[in-house]
């Protein structure tokens, strides 16, 4: 059940994310959505039940998707295309 839980919410939330990225702060974006993502990485090991797994994972989800966009674009701005 927690699988398809992140899948879906990875899909969906990853093109807001990626909305999100282009009009504001990729850098900002990164540092906040990857402690968020860390937080909830913690909260997934410490639970006793199925339904908190299936929380904690479309959290993780959430957070997770935004770590493509993100650090994709900044990665295009650092580096130059061409050497």
């Amino acid at each position: 059940m927690s699988g398809p839980v992140f899948a879906l919410t990875y899909s969906v939330f990853g093109v807001m994310w990626g909305m999100a990225a282009d009009k504001y702060s990729r850098a900002k974006i990164a540092t906040l959505t990857c402690l968020a993502w860390s937080a909830a990485s913690i909260v997934t090991g410490s639970i006793d039940g199925l339904g908190v797994l299936a929380l904690s994972r479309f959290i993780m989800g959430v957070f997770m998707s935004s770590s493509d966009p993100a650090m994709l674009s900044l990665l295009t701005d650092y580096f130059p295309t061409r050497l």
